[in-house]
């Protein structure tokens, strides 16, 4: 039993021990779900991929189709000089699935990106299936060590199938090449491998640099601000202008077309309040007495506007910036708003909280303010790279979380697995021990039960031997009152046997510690035969002998035992004569046979008296009985 507690012991160490190698491994509960808590904190200040919910704009470049997705295709812009760039952001073409949502359509599995110059080239990032681009509909932001390049260019090794036929292609929204804040790819020259056959105006390959995403920028902080719209004045050239309050080098401007709707679709049409025509014109005096052209912008088709219309243009020192509307907007009325304008210099915004007015009226709950407050419909405004560099930290946060609430779910049901498992090891643990308890209850009664057994049989044996040696001694001693020397030696055993009884009683509760008794077990056999048996004729052998001193003293009290008890039988009830004893020892055995000559006994089991079974069993040996064909008795015991 103690064997069984201690395997259900190991049992528990065992797994406790695996559970402990298990979490060395992998994070723990609570360390998954600080993670959760700081992946969602973070998300909390990231941009949100709110989608284009226009009915018109340019998707970007698309290749030919294929039939598998085992085929290359590759686009590059040309940046017409060796230019410093630090990074490459691909932003997938979205498309919208009946069944599976918002994704990215035509976005390769694998691909690599290549810059160069007119001397060399060099592979400065390569994504495989592994890296798991897909599914996506955010931005793919590559970092690379700031390096010199005139063209970079993209290379689909693995296209992904388009969502309306299930054609291979390769597309892409936008491309941008940034150096610091600077998108430098912004309108330059592109070249493909392939472009799809029909080609409308909003999958050209120059969409691919035209600066128009498929996202509304949504930076989830900042509070809202509306657009400035104006009021139709027809036959008035409307314009807006802007105090820089200090000169500035001027190299960028950003767009941001009103939302006049909430709804999806809009309900306002795609291209009011944008002049097809705008002339954005910069000065150092505010009579714009010296007034020079910044930039043209033109608005031929409804693909020309965008949720952000960027341009650059050579640099320029001013500090007073009027923008005028030479024609009306795509709907034909004179009219002009923005959601924001933002002039960079060095890659900041100068045009920030700066004032702002115009020459027409505005419609109610508007302001001019609202032109260079920083926000949109939707909060504040990002830099274009900050914006798309959050969108791709999102997707990677998202799929991330994704990925720590399965493992979250995972761990607790481990848990519930592992809290059974620790259950039931603790009820085997206490029906182990409750039934070790009870096993251990039963075997002290059984050693006391045992006690009782060897006490009664050591008082027995012993000293029943004894006085039945010591009475038949006394009656010999009555027959040598004549003969003095022979009534000494008889009065000299009986002294002697009271001495060993005495012995015998003080140590009967352990006849280990009885000193003398049974030291030798070939010497106390022959001295108790010639005692017991002074009257008979009777030999005694012994086989084996060195085998003897090896059993251990208890046995060895007991052998003895049985063997004396055996000879007090024989001289009481055989009538015998003759005795013959005979002890065989070996290293596998011990048997002792005792025969004698007298009147028999019955061989069944129920007629071997008592005191020898019980002998027999103290020593867990077993004994037979039988009758010699000779006559007489045999008792033999085998250990």
């Amino acid at each position: 039993m103690n064997l069984f507690l201690k395997q259900t012991q190991l049992l528990l160490m065992t797994a406790l021990l695996a559970g402990a190698c298990w979490a060395e491994n992998k994070p723990t509960i609570n360390q998954l779900k600080e993670r959760l808590q700081k992946i969602d904190a973070e998300l909390k200040t990231l941009a949100h991929p709110s989608m284009n919910n226009s009915r018109e704009g340019t998707v970007g470049h698309r290749s030919q189709p294929h039939t598998d997705a085992a085929h290359t295709e590759w686009v590059q812009v040309n940046l017409g000089q060796t230019s410093l760039i630090d990074q490459i952001v691909l932003v997938p073409t979205i498309w919208r699935a009946s069944q599976a949502g918002i994704q990215a359509d035509g976005f390769p599995y694998e691909l690599h990106i290549t810059i160069g110059n007119d001397s060399s080239e060099t592979i400065v990032a390569s994504f495989g299936e592994d890296d798991h681009l897909l599914p996506r509909i955010a931005p793919l932001v590559v970092n690379i060590p700031p390096s010199q390049a005139s063209w970079v260019r993209v290379t689909a090794s693995g296209l992904s199938a388009r969502g309306w036929d299930g054609k291979f292609i390769f597309h892409l929204a936008e491309l941008l090449i940034f150096n610091g804040e600077e998108n430098i790819a912004l309108k330059k020259p592109v070249i493909a491998s392939s472009e799809a056959r029909r080609m409308n105006e909003n999958r050209r390959r120059e969409t691919l640099v035209d600066g128009f995403m498929p996202y509304l920028m949504n930076a989830a902080q900042g509070g809202q601000s509306r657009a400035l719209v104006s009021s139709p004045k027809p036959r008035t050239q409307q314009s807006i202008t802007i105090d820089l309050q200090d000169s500035y080098k001027l190299n960028r401007i950003h767009l941001h077309a009103p939302v006049v709707s909430d709804y999806i679709p809009q309900t306002t049409e795609r291209g009011a309040y944008i002049p097809t025509r705008l002339l954005v014109e910069g000065a150092l005096q505010p009579d714009f007495s010296d007034s020079r052209p910044l930039v043209e912008y033109q608005a031929k088709t409804i693909y020309d506007i965008g949720p952000i219309i960027v341009r650059n243009f050579p640099q320029t020192q001013a500090r007073y910036i009027r923008l005028t509307a030479l024609a009306p907007d795509l709907t034909g009325k004179a009219r002009i708003g923005f959601a924001e304008i933002e002039l960079f210099s060095d890659g900041k915004n100068v045009a920030l909280g700066k004032p702002a007015k115009g020459n027409f009226t505005i419609k109610n709950e508007r302001a001019f303010s609202g032109l260079t407050d920083g926000r949109n419909l939707y909060g504040n405004i990002l830099t274009t790279r900050n914006w798309l560099n959050q969108l791709a930290r999102r997707h990677d946060l998202e799929r991330e979380r994704t990925w720590v609430d399965e493992a979250l779910s995972k761990r607790y049901e481990q848990q519930q697995i592992h809290l059974k498992l620790t259950i039931w090891i603790a009820g085997l643990l206490a029906v182990g021990i409750a039934f070790t308890i009870l096993i251990n209850r039963i075997l002290e009664m059984r050693r006391m039960a045992q006690i009782r057994d060897r006490l009664a049989a050591d008082m027995h044996d012993e000293l029943g031997a004894n006085l039945h040696a010591i009475a038949l001694l006394s009656d010999l001693s009555k027959t040598c009152l004549n003969a003095p020397h022979k009534l000494t030696e008889l009065l000299d055993r009986i002294r002697a046997l009271a001495d060993r009884s005495d012995i015998a009683t003080r140590h009967c509760t352990n006849m280990l510690e009885a000193k003398g008794i049974c030291e030798d077990l070939v010497d106390e056999m022959k001295s108790s035969s010639k005692r017991l048996l002074a009257d008979l004729e009777y030999d005694i052998t012994f086989e084996g002998e060195e085998f003897l001193y090896d059993i251990k003293p208890r046995k060895r009290i007991d052998l003895f035992f049985f063997f004396k008890e055996c000879l007090v039988n024989t001289l009481r009830h055989s009538e015998a004569s003759r005795v013959s004893i005979h002890l065989l020892g070996s290293p596998k055995k011990i048997e002792l046979t005792i025969t004698d000559n007298g009147c028999g006994i019955d061989s069944k089991r129920d007629r071997i008296p008592s005191s020898i079974r019980r002998r027999a069993r103290l020593l867990g040996g077993r004994v037979e009985l039988n009758n010699p064909p000779a006559g007489g008795t045999c008792i033999k015991l085998k250990l």
